[in-house]
């Protein structure tokens, strides 16, 4: 049996990815109930709408210049639990050192002011120097997918 928070864990990872095949709110709220996935309706839907809205401007945002913001009309207003301004979704591209194998991840950074996908992809280079990520594969590149924006708070 899923508690709580893996159950919702696990409810935005196949939300995520059925938004992306097309599926509709109540469509991906209806194949959860009665699975370990199951979630509260009004939570559950209102995740979907989150990832409609984020994957809605994925087009805009891959064709903003690197050095350049995001468009606010492409930024997304949701709620989330990180007292950030911001929340800039995206995928991140690896080499390892030792056996130069590559993968790529998706990842998410917070900040307080917007940024660029160069300033992202600067700002991941230099956490990713500290000693605590020694030995861990090399970042490559980033490419920003999303931008979401904390509701209730100004831009």
């Amino acid at each position: 049996m899923v508690i709580g928070g893996s159950a919702r864990a696990l409810f935005r990872v196949f939300a995520a990815s059925k938004v992306k095949q097309g599926w509709g709110a109540s469509r991906i709220y209806r194949s959860t109930v009665g699975t370990a996935m199951g979630v509260q309706k009004k939570w559950g839907l209102g995740v979907v709408r989150e990832y409609t809205g984020l994957f809605k401007w994925e087009g805009v945002v891959a064709k903003v210049s690197r050095t350049a913001h995001v468009p606010r009309f492409a930024i997304v207003d949701y709620p989330y639990d990180k007292e950030r301004r911001y929340r800039f979704f995206g995928t991140a591209n690896y080499i390892d050192p030792e056996t130069l194998e590559e993968s790529t991840r998706n990842v998410s950074f917070f900040a307080d002011r917007m940024k660029s996908e160069e300033e992202l992809e600067e700002d991941y280079k230099n956490i990713l120097k500290k000693p605590e990520y020694e030995g861990a594969p090399t970042l490559t590149g980033f490419k920003l997918r999303s931008v979401g924006h904390k509701s209730g708070w100004g831009y």
